[in-house]
Order: C-alpha cells, then structure tokens, then sequence
C-alpha cells in the first residue's frame, strides 16, 4: 500500500478526501518497477522464461531483499501445521474431470479446484 496526496476534493480512490490528505493505493503491480526486477521486461521476448533465466524471481509471496515480509517464517509455519493437521484426518484428490487453471491475481492460485475428500 502506498500512500498518495489527494489534490482535488474526491481524489481518495472514489471516496472523500480532503486537498491535502492522504488516500492509500492497494495495486502493488501498478507501482512495481518491472525493469528492476525483470531484465527486457517491456518487449516480453518469448525466450523469458527459458532455462536458465532468471524465473526462478518471478514468484515471490514474501518479497525479496531489504523489504522481504517479516511474518515469512510465521506464515510457513502456521501453512505447514494446517496443512499437516489436514493431511492427517482426511485424504484429498482433484475432482474427476476437473482442469485446474491458474488464476491473475498478485498471489498464485488456481482458478477453482474441486477436490473429493476421503476419511484416513
């Protein structure tokens, strides 16, 4: 979230805000700078992602460098102890016939996936 001067009575995203405020911007993407983290980012050359790149940037939940997320050990763990305490009752399989897609959002998640759940 970015904070931003609102100029004009209104300018706080749609709702009120004074000349002279603030208004917060929740659209990480829209002030990302792409050249930074990607090399030729603008001309999206095909060969991007290919072997060997630098792919392995393209996913980061927690951020990277001086910014990285400092609830990221928190957040693992507390997935990894759901996600164990899950496993451990019940037995999960992708829905018959189901094509799982990924979803455009700024976190990666699949579009819908249906699963059948079985008692251990």
């Amino acid at each position: 979230m970015a904070d931003s001067p609102a100029h004009h009575p209104g300018d706080g995203g749609g709702g009120p805000a004074p000349p002279g405020g603030q208004h917060g911007d929740l659209q990480p993407v829209r002030r990302a700078p792409p050249c930074r983290s990607v090399p030729r980012a603008r001309p999206l050359p095909p060969d991007r992602w290919a072997e060997g790149g630098d792919a392995h940037r393209a996913y980061a939940p927690f951020g990277l460098g001086p910014h990285r997320c400092v609830g990221e050990a928190f957040a693992l763990t507390e997935a990894t102890m759901a996600l164990a305490t899950l496993v451990g009752r019940w037995r999960l399989r992708p829905a018959p016939g189901v094509v799982v897609r990924p979803s455009r959002r700024a976190v990666l998640t699949p579009e819908r996936l249906p699963m059948d759940v079985f008692a251990r």
